[in-house]
């Protein structure tokens, strides 16, 4: 999943292409065939899915958390995200260098947290993966401080804390009804330090053992 927008037959939110009311122009061709590929019962995430598990291998579902292509990629924005510019991270005290950031999400916002949680909602109950990459680089903006350079609050923090949380929860109850783990891999900044600053505090996801790959 990239673009704020669902690269797998999705029924919950608006897929590659519809999302923003139309294709990108470079990305035509790859929205076209997306949709083919689904109206053929050939849907990416369940091809590679089945490809995995005939050769014995497990396949997660990478899910970028804030991605933020829409900001300079022409026509890539989401009409979500049009609509709703309340959700974006704030950018009115924000630092020149960051400007790449300026369509991030600030999930301080129910809205945003409950929009990303659909994606991992709808692929444990429509897709038989073994588990779910969350990339928390693509990219690293989660909240408005981070746009002025400057450390989150500690209640941004449990909020992030109470989502990852909130996904163990549901991939908990996934792999007990399957009788196997749905893991959770998480792709975080270089150090423990630099990803508590964004909002990222792994120590505690380690130990209230909400992740099993780092």
């Amino acid at each position: 999943n990239w673009g704020d927008a669902p690269s797998y037959d999705s029924r919950v939110q608006p897929i590659h292409g519809d999302a923003t009311g139309g294709p990108p122009p470079n990305f035509e061709p790859y929205a076209k065939n997306l949709k083919t590929l689904i109206r053929n019962g050939y849907c990416p995430l369940q091809i590679v899915t089945h490809f995995a598990h005939q050769n014995d291998m497990e396949l997660l579902a990478s899910v970028r958390m804030n991605d933020v292509h829409d900001s300079f990629v022409r026509g890539l924005i989401t009409t979500w995200k049009k609509e709703h510019p309340e959700f974006l991270v704030k950018k009115t005290n924000s630092k020149p260098n960051m400007s790449l950031y300026k369509t991030a999400q600030d999930y301080s916002h129910p809205e945003v947290r409950q929009r990303k949680f659909e994606i991992f909602e709808e692929v444990c109950q429509r897709y038989d993966i073994d588990g779910f990459e969350l990339d928390f680089i693509r990219h690293p903006v989660f909240f408005s401080p981070t746009m002025e350079e400057k450390e989150v609050t500690s209640n941004q923090m449990e909020i992030m804390t109470s989502f990852v949380r909130r996904i163990r929860s549901l991939t908990e109850r996934t792999g007990a009804q399957r009788h196997r783990p749905v893991l959770i891999a998480v792709r975080i900044p270089d150090t423990l330090a630099l990803s508590k600053r964004i909002g990222l505090d792994v120590e505690t996801w380690i130990k209230e053992d909400l992740i099993d790959l780092l």
